[in-house]
């Protein structure tokens, strides 16, 4: 889906939803090992909620870009 962002935003945008991927793997890991998993997994839980923003995010931009393509071919 990254890929298919307009040049200007695929960077920044597919990094951050990288980042926060990598950043959920080290915490479930973190997790799997710990006592007190709540702490733990609460902030999971935040940090799933950021990568379904960004997630999101991607989409309606691909979504306004496609949406704009079709529009400068209809003119």
């Amino acid at each position: 889906m990254v890929n298919k962002l307009p040049k200007s935003q695929r960077f920044v945008l597919g990094q951050r939803i990288e980042n926060k991927t990598i950043d959920l793997m080290r915490s479930f890991i973190v997790a799997n090992v710990e006592r007190d998993k709540y702490v733990i997994l609460h902030r999971v839980s935040t940090e799933l909620d950021e990568l379904r923003i960004f997630i999101r995010l991607a989409k309606l931009r691909l979504d306004s870009a496609i949406l704009r393509e079709v529009g400068d071919t209809m003119k």
